[in-house]
């Protein structure tokens, strides 16, 4: 799947990165969100020794993060209002598009879904209309253990606790799983956590038309509040 789309510019890295105040609050939003983290070749990532690498493959979360590191630095709550206005009409996309294909689909089309809507979130964090360089890998590309099997595994077993599982399902044993059988356990996981009011409004939508890939809008988390607004980790609004 590929889509025209710059990653958010990477951040200056100092010798302060480890003191960041909000990176657990990020890992909690990434947690939240009903998007895995997908395998996406990326002309600039910010690897941990802080040096930009061409052409590698990273996750989608981390450029979710970055865009969530840069909106709490750009401190704009008109533009952060419209963000969070635009995740919140894609987050409804998503559930519909979930309801009326994502919950019965092959594994295939399953992926192709989340990596539509793992691009919106990215492309919430950016003006309407800005080109976004963003080119997600194909699922056959994934192999057991390699770094997308491995973020999969964390942000499964990270979900198992946030949804208090019990007994909680740990990182190891999703890694002792494929990538395919981790996104149908990620579908499985959205159908248990769906909100009454959500069930009820997709219970009552109409079927939609294939959409426009040119006419997408933009994508939203599941937790829509993220450290920018008021209350982190606040439900979706119905």
């Amino acid at each position: 799947m590929i889509a025209s789309a710059r990653p958010p510019s990477p951040p200056r890295v100092t010798e302060k990165k480890a003191m960041d105040p909000n990176r657990e609050i990020r890992t909690m939003i990434l947690l939240s969100l009903p998007y895995p983290p997908l395998p996406v070749l990326a002309t600039r990532v910010e690897r941990d020794d802080g040096r930009l690498h061409e052409d590698e493959v990273t996750t989608s979360h981390t450029f979710i993060a970055q865009g969530l590191q840069e909106a709490t630095a750009r401190n704009d709550p008109a533009f952060n209002a419209v963000r969070r206005e635009r995740q919140q009409k894609v987050f409804q996309d998503f559930l519909h598009a979930m309801a009326t294909e994502g919950f019965a689909c092959d594994v295939e089309r399953l992926y192709s879904i989340y990596c539509r809507f793992s691009l919106e979130q990215i492309a919430s964090y950016f003006p309407p209309g800005h080109p976004i360089d963003i080119r997600f890998q194909p699922l056959s590309y994934i192999a057991r253990n390699d770094k997308s099997h491995a973020k999969m595994a964390e942000y499964m077993a990270g979900q198992s606790l946030f949804y208090e599982d019990s007994p909680a399902i740990t990182r190891e044993q999703y890694l002792a799983q494929d990538f395919a059988t981790m996104l149908l356990a990620c579908r499985d996981r959205l159908g248990h956590v769906m909100t009454e009011d959500e069930r009820a409004r997709l219970d009552s939508a109409e079927p939609d038309p294939t959409p426009d890939p040119s006419q997408l809008a933009t994508p939203l988390a599941r937790c829509n509040s993220d450290i920018t607004g008021p209350t982190p980790c606040e439900p979706a609004p119905a």
